[in-house]
């Protein structure tokens, strides 16, 4: 019986002695402290989960776009990312290539803009690609495909979007 309640207490005194690196953690945004660090939740990043991935992308003076295309040649233009109240991870992209008159959807993640091949103004013609954002600027890569001619025609267009 001593023996018993002996281990037992020495259970207890050496579990109570362990430290719990997360006591002091406060993860937002649905994060979830793992050994002291937080696990942030899709579209989240930060210490403490405290930022979305997409504030980055947003600029309220808008973006100067300044591309080449292998069709459409050489363009600057004006072009908007703005929130998708629908998920934190997600945005809207405005005149996208100078032309789309419906807002791209694309996707944040970390560093990174993707739109997924998709047709914004549902005319046959279709846009996907993605960019990466280093300070004030994206550069991007992307596809636009003109699926009512024949032979089909494509724009392979790279650039640089530049927060105004």
């Amino acid at each position: 019986m001593f023996v018993a309640v002996f281990a037992t207490a020495a259970m207890f005194y050496l579990n109570s002695c362990v430290k719990d690196p997360c006591k002091d953690v406060v993860c937002q945004n649905g994060g979830t402290c793992l050994s002291g660090t937080c696990s942030c939740a899709t579209g989240y990043e930060g210490t403490n989960c405290e930022t979305a991935m997409r504030d980055k992308f947003i600029n309220a003076s808008g973006y100067s776009a300044v591309e080449n295309g292998s069709a459409s040649g050489a363009s600057t233009y004006t072009l908007n990312i703005t929130t998708n109240s629908n998920s934190v991870d997600k945005v809207y992209i405005s005149n996208v290539w100078n032309s789309f008159q419906n807002t791209v959807n694309a996707t944040i993640s970390g560093s990174t803009i993707t739109f997924a091949r998709q047709s914004p103004d549902n005319d046959g013609f279709y846009v996907e690609g993605n960019g990466t954002i280093s300070g004030n600027s994206i550069t991007v890569s992307y596809t636009v495909t003109d699926e009512t001619s024949t032979p089909i025609v494509t724009d392979n267009v790279t650039g640089t979007w530049t927060k105004k």
